[in-house]
């Protein structure tokens, strides 16, 4: 016989199998969540916005931001370049630190890959979901465009060869967009790389629904992003192109002749409908079907659009999602506005679409988004997408903007559909849903056609009252202050979303990060003060500690209670009340504890006796805990004060909750029959106290370093008080009956044994510090009833126990009881930074308890201790609704953009012909340009009255700011006043104009054409302004220094060395300060006229051509240095064999060794060398060498002049004063047989890498040794040379002058007025002045083969000698360059490292966000070059000695580089291990150099010492 039930069973199994099958069928893809950065809007919000007010979010771009981008100024003022972009806000701008990349990592990431990161993450909170927590699994779908990006970094040679090849690949390569957020997001769905050209968002959009309705995926991240144009600027029209030439798109509209190409982003979060609706998600709208396809051959060419190919995708759209075609009541179009494209589409559009509406006598909306945003490329999609979903949710249908009339080769009148050309309504039917079709098609032929519809509509929950703890959390302050603004705003506006809404999307959706903020709120509007103002109580900040937090839990004892603790806990908190109640139905029923602890003030008198209190500190101590423990927490240990200690003990599994309650009454009943007595807390340490005790008076509790109680007879204790009093000890009575832990405590405890012996006692489960020992309470003792007799009776040494658990790491204490009595104890004894948190108010404070333990929660959250931050009252399924996204603190990584007139010579290899070596500067008359003017200029002009003047009127459209020298700082009459040679005066004007969003476009700095000016304060005061600029966030693009005798145009006119300083320090300034160009302009003394032409040079773009600028006559002339070849003569009549020659300047670093080497054993020269003070005289070489280290610069110098001849005889030394004339003169006129008159003069200095120092190291007393060797001391040479006739005198220069380099502002100045000086001597008679510019030389002794770095190719002395010799050939030839490459070359790439490393904007603390550890500056030489090389390689301008590699955001492929050029700059084997895993800082690794090198010096050692043992053997056999 069939069983009945077996049938049905079998029934009911298979209807739930179909109804399975065809909830699979049915279900469709709910859009949860959105963020998207479009041309003018970089939010959501603005986007509708630009959208309901129908503006367009393209714009024209200025002068400035054209040379900014390395627009060819030609080219921008042709006419058909169209001077239109549309992106968002600084394409180039990231948030590396929250990434944790470095700057260089940064930088070398395409733009694309950095915004859709941002982008991706953004989105997910405004879905509300916190991918770290997410049980699902989320794939990612993204496509890119094509970019320059990867070629600009080919491009630039600096960066390039700084580069990894496969580093840099993939930080280019656009299928690794989705695999780059799944890594950073930690998402471990499908991630899939999507390129369809500009159909590429939406067929992204498309897999991944199709994905999740696979289920290879629970939620999938959909987007697309184009950045082809990082900085703002136009482009070249051409009439054959589908450009506008205009910079309007105007779809479908009659004038429409193209597109704009723009910039753009967005992201969708995608879940399946069911799961949304389950989750509580918002559902921002439905995907109800799409379609993709490709057009195939059937079409005149591979990128023309086709109908066919159209028709087959909307067909099959509305085919999956099971619509009729007249069910569609607006299609977001393609609609790109050509010629050919737009009316392709309608008829595809016309004939999936237009019988069925006809037929159904509806028409149908249409519109374009490309109106507004231009053509974002593969993002186009996204813009149509995200424009249709705010379009459903605000029930409108915006405008699509720049229509007209339509185009006639539409024939519109015969379709169905209007163009939706002004905003209308979207009404909506009780027979269909709002629902609309996008559009995108991709040149190439794949074509995408999507269907969305409204979200179905929920029922709104209850409002439900707080309060609500509201979490905020950031990576920086920066970011979390700016979190707060945001959020405080939203919760202004009316969007209908629930308090309890918004803190469980607070609570669920966000990632915890360093930076914390919780507010505590009742509604809206309280919620939205707290927030944005921070104000106590109701609100709590904080970062986590260090480390794993160890949470300590402190019960205090007697005292502490008050009528009314936690009373509103017991309300309102489960956990609490069950835990509560469980302990009273254990407890005697007369006790009455209920109403006695939750009373008013009439119960105070019950609650303070001591069989009421302590029952009663158990009860509500041990509920307080559960509550704890139910919110999550772990306690690492557990301290209680006296009665304390048993909540401690019992949560411990020492006691059972039964037994623990029987010896808590018998406890309190046993004590309070003791006789009476009185206690004294009083201001003594533990020795101290010790010393008042008598027979009446025992210590009852060392509570601190200096806090003991005594307890005894209350005559006693009086007494005691009395005599503190009198010696001005602090001392309070404490308000009890009994003298508690003391001798007046005996009685109860043979009783108190008694019950002792009834329970069972058990070891801890969780650690506790004992009140008896201060140490861990071992179980031994735990299990031992006496133990808890002595407990009763002797000292609470709560002071070292609280020692004991702060030796635990990252201590966070919470007092689990009334008030605040043991953590105050805690912060005297802890250190000032000490963590803490109550759970129950102070018996005074206003607060209510339920808010207090809702603080204490978020204090305990903020420390980073894991627990749930949910208050009692949120019960029930509650929602995800969107909320401000994350605030990125971005900062700008771009590489910069190489012209193609600016594309480096291959010239990059040395020259190997020396006569190819040199470079002589020449003057060339600029041809004219008219005035130009952007319209957006602000002159910050620094000068007086004659400045003014020099300059003439300007155009009304240049604003203008003055600052006039003076002594002191003030602002009178609309101008700054300050002291030219002040930085701080500078930072004010800099940021009082900042202050004002008044950020001038360029620095005039006049100054030093006053009357009154000083000589140098061309110099002094642009040194002081670039203090102020590189300490300054908000810079000028653009210095240009005004001056009078730079430099000998004509030859007529009188060059000022001291004015000319500033030349070479305006070539470093732009590689010191990210952002700023220099540039120079020499005027003719004008005495107060107007200088014809200069505001007009002034109008001009910076340009890398015309940086060195003189006007003569109205006239502008630019300097340039042409390529001069020299060949290296037989005979040189100025070098003659047995002559004497000076050498003068710094002897130990330079070219002096190299000359008096040459000019001795070439030459067969006498030489008169002449340094500074502190050289030792010849007769006192055997002293220093045996006193002094064979490394002391001055003993290689003694070991280098003996290896070049004997003193006297072929050299004679002078030690003294370089800046002192009479000393010179006093030194020559010394001279006697064998040298003979002065036949010639070289003149030598330090090299730069002496007097590297940082701009903001930078100091007058740094430059001072400098100054005296190079400035003063070549002036005192001229002054002594008089009377003598030398046939020439060589300057040593630099080539610091024309390629800068950083931190050698200085140097740089001071070489300036060595060849300012050499050009004021032109055209005397005798001697001939020549000033040599020298690229880097080896040092004195140095080989080729021992040259690594960059001395690798630098010239030997061979080559100096004979490059020399070539020059004093050539007398006529003053000034000149040497160097082995190529000069353009060097440079042009000195100025693309320069530009590189400005557009990286860094803070002061720039790619430091995640480290650790405290900045240390490096010590010593070694530290100091390792720091250089990782900071080289990371873009890092700050790195301190223990800063970790992998902190700053160093990976392995970076390793082998650091690694890599360590181990060829110090000549050891460095360990990769070193860096990798044993040292990974500055200080480790330079550790291991040192531990190298030293085995390598003692190695060498015992190798010589054993060569020299070989060496005696031989000669003794010999012998």
């Amino acid at each position: 016989m069939v069983d009945q039930d077996e049938i049905l069973s079998i029934l009911k199994d298979a209807r739930g199998r179909l109804e399975a099958v065809q909830r699979e069928k049915d279900e469709r893809v709910a859009i949860v969540g959105m963020a998207a950065r479009f041309p003018g809007a970089d939010d959501l919000d603005t986007f509708w916005d630009i959208l309901k007010q129908g503006r367009s979010g393209l714009r024209s771009v200025t002068d400035q931001e054209l040379q900014e981008a390395g627009v060819d100024p030609t080219m921008a003022t042709r006419p058909d370049y169209v001077r239109v972009w549309g992106g968002f806000d600084d394409p180039t701008g990231f948030d590396a630190g929250f990434f944790g990349y470095s700057p260089r990592d940064a930088e070398l990431l395409d733009p694309q890959h950095r915004v859709f990161l941002e982008c991706a993450a953004n989105a997910l909170d405004h879905a509300g979901y916190n991918s770290a927590t997410y049980a699902g699994r989320i794939g990612v779908y993204a496509g890119g465009a094509l970019n320059y990006h990867f070629s600009q970094i080919q491009a630039n040679p600096a960066l390039k060869d700084a580069t990894d090849p496969i580093q840099a690949g993939l930080g280019n390569v656009l299928g690794m967009i989705a695999s780059r957020v799944a890594y950073h997001l930690d998402l471990t769905g499908p991630t899939v790389g999507v390129q369809a050209t500009c159909a590429t968002a939406l067929v992204a959009l498309h897999l991944a629904a199709r994905g999740l309705l696979a289920r290879e995926a629970d939620m999938a991240l959909a987007g697309a992003v184009a950045i082809g144009q990082p900085r703002p600027e136009g482009y070249l029209y051409k009439s054959e192109g589908i450009a506008s030439p205009d910079g309007a798109c105007r779809p479908f509209d009659a004038n429409a002749e193209g597109t704009v190409f723009t910039n753009g982003v967005g992201v969708v979060v995608l879940k399946r409908l069911s799961d949304a609706i389950a989750d509580g998600d918002t559902i921002h709208a439905v995907l109800s079907g799409s379609a993709i396809g490709n057009d195939g051959s059937a079409k005149v060419g591979l990128t023309a659009p086709s109908v066919a190919g159209q028709t087959a995708v909307l067909e099959a759209a509305l085919a999956d999602a099971r619509l009729e075609a007249s069910e569609v009541d607006y299609v977001e179009a393609h609609g790109t506005a050509t010629t050919l494209g737009d009316p392709i589409e309608i008829r595809a559009l016309s004939s999936v679409y237009g019988d069925a509406l006809t037929r159904q006598g509806r028409r149908s909306g249409l519109g374009s988004v490309k109106g507004n945003l231009g053509h974002m490329d593969v993002a186009a999609g996204m813009g149509g997408l995200i424009k249709t979903v705010l379009a459903l949710k605000h029930q409108i249908l915006p405008a699509s903007i720049n229509f007209t009339s339509p185009n006639p080769a539409l024939d519109l009148a015969v379709t169905p559909f209007d163009i939706v050309a002004e905003q209308r309504p979207w009404p909506v039917t009780k027979l269909r849903k709002r629902r609309a079709a996008i559009s995108a098609f991709g040149m190439g032929g794949m074509n995408a056609h999507v269907i969305v519809e409204e979200p179905p509509v929920r029922d709104r929950e209850a409002d439900t009252t707080g309060p609500y703890l509201l979490p905020l959390s950031a990576k920086t302050p920066d970011a979390l202050a700016a979190m707060r603004n945001a959020l405080a705003n939203h919760l202004d506006t009316d969007d209908g979303a629930q308090l309890a809404d918004i803190a469980y999307t607070l609570r669920q959706g966000r990632r915890a990060m360093e930076h914390r903020f919780v507010a505590l709120a009742r509604n809206r509007d309280d919620a939205a003060h707290i927030i944005r103002s921070g104000e106590a109580p109701h609100c709590v900040s904080g970062e986590p500690l260090a480390g794993d937090a160890s949470l300590i839990l402190l019960f205090p004892g007697q005292g502490a209670q008050y009528p009314g603790m936690a009373r509103a806990l017991y309300e309102t908190d489960a956990a609490f009340r069950t835990a509560f109640d469980a302990c009273l139905r254990l407890m005697p029923p007369e006790l009455d504890l209920a109403a006695i602890i939750f009373g008013d003030g009439t119960t105070t008198e019950l609650l303070s006796r001591t069989e009421i209190t302590q029952p009663a500190l158990f009860a509500v101590e041990y509920a307080l805990a559960q509550m704890w423990l139910a919110k999550g927490i772990k306690p690492r240990a557990m301290v209680g004060h006296s009665l304390g200690e048993y909540v401690a003990a019992c949560l411990a599994g020492v006691f059972s909750l039964e037994d623990a309650v029987k010896l808590v009454v018998a406890r309190g009943r046993l004590m309070q029959a003791c006789p009476s007595g009185a206690m004294l807390s009083v201001m003594l340490s533990e020795q101290e106290a010790r010393a008042s005790l008598s027979p009446n008076v025992e210590l009852a509790a060392v509570n601190g370093p200096r806090s003991t109680v005594l307890a005894g007879t209350a005559e006693a204790i009086a007494e005691l008080a009395e005599r503190f009093d009198r010696s001005g000890i602090g001392r309070h009575e404490l308000k009890t009956s009994h003298a508690f832990h003391s001798f007046m405590m005996e009685p109860a405890l043979e009783a108190f044994a008694q019950v002792l012996a009834t329970v069972t006692l058990n070891a801890p489960q969780i650690d506790i510090v004992s009140n008896l020992t201060g140490h861990w309470l071992t179980a031994q003792e735990a299990t031992d009833p006496a133990y808890w007799v002595a407990h009763l009776r002797r000292t609470v040494l709560f002071g070292p126990c609280l020692a004991r658990v702060l030796e635990l790491p990252a201590p966070f204490l919470l007092e689990v009881g009334p008030g605040s009595t043991l953590t105050r104890l805690a912060r005297q004894q802890g250190k000032a930074q000490l963590r803490v948190a109550t759970s129950l108010p102070d018996a005074k404070v206003p607060l209510d308890a339920c808010d207090h333990a809702l603080l204490a929660l978020a204090e305990l959250w903020i420390a980073g201790i894991d627990v749930e931050l949910v208050a009692a009252k949120e019960v029930g399924l509650r929602r995800r609704v969107p909320l401000p996204t994350y605030p990125f603190q971005r900062s700008s990584y771009a590489i910069a953009r190489i012209a193609p007139t600016e594309s480096i010579p291959d010239k990059a290899a040395r020259h190997t012909s020396i006569e190819d070596w040199f470079y002589q500067p020449v003057w060339q008359r600029a041809p004219f340009e008219p005035f130009t003017t952007s319209g957006n200029e602000h002159w910050l002009i620094f000068g007086g009255e004659e400045t003014v003047a020099a300059i003439g009127p300007v155009p009304d459209q240049i604003k203008i700011t003055r600052v006039k020298p003076d002594t002191v700082y003030g602002i009178a009459e609309g101008r700054y006043h300050i002291d030219p040679t002040d930085p701080d005066h500078y930072r004010k004007v800099l940021a009082d104009l900042a202050a004002n969003d008044a950020t001038p476009t360029q620095i005039v700095n006049g100054f030093s054409l006053d009357t009154n000016a000083a000589p140098d304060i061309a110099f002094t005061g642009s040194f002081a302004l670039a203090k102020a600029l590189i300490a300054s966030e908000s810079r000028p693009p653009l210095q240009t220094v005004l001056a009078c005798g730079l430099h000998a145009v004509t030859g007529a006119e009188t060059v000022d060395a001291q004015v000319a300083k500033v030349l070479g320090m305006l070539r470093v300034l732009p590689q010191d300060i990210p952002g700023i160009s220099c540039r120079s302009i020499d005027l003719a003394p004008s005495e107060g006229a107007i200088v014809h032409g200069l505001a007009e040079q002034m109008s001009r773009p910076w340009r890398d051509d015309s940086t060195v600028m003189a006007l003569r006559n109205g006239y502008c002339w630019v300097e340039s240095h042409v390529p001069t070849r020299l060949p290296e003569p037989v005979d040189v009549s100025a070098l003659t064999a047995g002559a004497t020659y000076l050498i003068a300047g710094d002897l130990l670093d330079g070219l002096a060794l190299v000359y008096a080497r040459a000019l001795v054993q070439t030459l067969g020269a006498k030489v008169v060398i002449v340094g500074p003070g502190g050289l030792p005289n010849a007769a006192d070489w055997e002293q220093w060498l045996a006193s002094h280290g064979p490394k002391h610069p001055i003993s290689a110098f003694i070991r280098a002049l003996r290896s070049i001849g004997t003193p006297g005889e072929d050299y004679v030394l002078f030690s003294g004063d370089l800046a002192d004339a009479a000393w010179l003169a006093a030194c020559f006129k010394a001279l006697a047989a064998p040298f003979g008159p002065i036949r010639g003069v070289f003149h030598t200095a330090g090299m730069g890498e002496v007097y590297h120092c940082p701009l903001t190291e930078a100091a007058a007393e740094r430059t001072a040794a400098l100054f005296a060797t190079k400035v003063d001391g070549l002036s005192a040479l001229s002054a002594a040379l008089a009377g003598h006739a030398p046939d020439f005198v060589l300057v040593q220069s630099s080539f610091s002058t024309l390629v800068g380099g950083a931190g050698l502002a200085a140097y740089a100045g001071a070489n300036s007025f060595l060849e300012a000086f050499v050009d004021a001597q032109c055209g005397t008679h005798r001697p001939v002045w020549q000033a040599i510019a020298w690229d880097a030389c080896l040092p004195f002794g140095t080989t080729r083969e021992e040259a690594t770095g960059f001395l690798t190719d630098a010239m030997d002395a061979d080559e100096v000698w004979q490059a020399t010799r070539a020059v004093l050939a050539h007398p006529q030839v003053s000034r000149l360059a040497v160097t082995p490459f190529d000069l353009r070359h060097r440079m042009m790439a000195t100025r693309q490292e320069a530009r590189a490393g400005a557009v990286v904007d860094q803070k002061d603390n720039a790619g430091r966000e995640r480290v650790q550890a405290a900045f240390i500056a490096p010590r010593d030489p070694i530290e100091t070059d390792v720091a250089a090389v990782i900071g080289e390689l990371l873009g890092i301008s700050r790195i301190g000695i223990d800063d970790n590699f992998f902190e700053l955001g160093g990976h392995s492929l970076l390793a082998v580089q650091v690694v890599t050029r360590l181990r060829k700059q110090f000549s050891i084997e460095l360990p990769m291990r070193a860096l990798l895993f044993d040292a990974p800082t500055v200080g480790g690794i330079a550790a291991v150099i040192r531990e190298r090198l030293e085995a390598a010096l003692k190695e060498q050692a015992e190798l010589s010492a054993l060569l020299d043992d070989i060496e005696a053997e031989t000669l003794r056999k010999e012998a």
